[in-house]
């Protein structure tokens, strides 16, 4: 099931086995495929781990056939019908999973390129999400995760998958989030007209595709540091190792981990028109553990 992860998926795969051992598994989670291939068999392989996890190994075999085959009533997958995920898919799925459960005392449903709602859609999906049953899991996944709603990924446990495929082609604003998150890190917001400088002498505020790109290695690097910290062998930068390292041995994981949510939330609210120069201030803000902003 989900050790067949446990290398080249080492984070996402440590995060949802201390939750399934600890019994703490989230109540939504949100998928981030990152151009992933095997994305959905990772899915799968958790929807398996959580299902099977207490029992034997041929009760494991059987339940774990019938999900591949998509032979279990108490997990469901929903797919775009057409180009979109239509509101009445979701109100389907609520209306089943509203009802006694046939089998077994856990039930998760899965929808694949939760991108591709309308608003209407999404509203009735954000609805599900805010009145979570204690038996039930949500799996969202998407590819374009800059297009989620930042409502919907609030209510959710991010998980960012690893590709082994990708390379650093886009690699151009790599220095200057080690340095950005090197600054925080051992400062905090004390330094941060410092900090200011050393993103705003390269980006203007006003280049939002700029900016964008800038919090993708951001969040690359802590994703990194957060590997380290669990002795993962596989990391993004290892030129940076000795950096991230040092980083990592300061700091909880956990700690790491909320940051990294903190940050697709910013990230994602470029987009948007908001001032970003607040953002950034915001965003440095938070990281040095002050209080939360609002860059509204």
């Amino acid at each position: 099931m989900l050790d067949n992860y446990s290398d080249n998926q080492n984070l996402a795969y440590s995060i949802l086995m201390n939750e399934i051992n600890g019994n703490k598994v989230s109540h939504a989670y949100l998928i981030d495929e990152n151009d992933n291939p095997c994305a959905f068999d990772f899915v799968l392989a958790f929807v398996c781990e959580i299902l099977c996890h207490k029992l034997s190994l041929d009760e494991q075999k059987i339940l774990s056939k019938r999900i591949y085959e998509y032979n279990y009533p108490e997990f469901k997958i929903i797919e775009p019908d057409g180009m979109l995920i239509k509101k009445q898919q979701i109100l389907d799925l609520q209306k089943e999973f509203s009802l006694e459960a046939v089998e077994g005392d856990k039930r998760i449903y899965v929808i694949r390129d939760a991108d591709k709602m309308r608003s209407e859609t999404a509203n009735s999906m954000l609805k599900f999400l805010e009145e979570p049953s204690s038996n039930i899991v949500a799996i969202l996944m998407t590819n374009n995760f800059s297009s989620m709603l930042s409502t919907i990924i609030s209510r959710c446990q991010v998980i960012k998958l690893g590709n082994d495929n990708l390379n650093n082609h886009n690699d151009e604003y790599i220095d200057l989030a080690i340095n950005f998150v090197k600054e925080i890190e051992s400062v905090g917001v004390k330094s941060i007209l410092k900090i200011q400088d050393i993103l705003f002498s390269t980006i203007s505020s006003k280049e939002r595709d700029k900016l964008i790109l800038f919090f993708d290695k951001v969040i690359d690097v802590y994703y990194d540091i957060m590997k380290i910290g669990i002795k993962s062998k596989v990391i993004r930068y290892n030129q940076y190792y000795d950096i991230l390292s040092e980083i990592a041995l300061k700091t909880d994981k956990n700690n790491i981990f909320e940051k990294i949510n903190y940050l697709v939330m910013a990230r994602d609210a470029i987009k948007y028109n908001v001032n970003n120069n607040l953002l950034v201030d915001s965003v440095i803000v938070n990281l040095g553990g002050m209080y939360e902003g609002s860059w509204s």
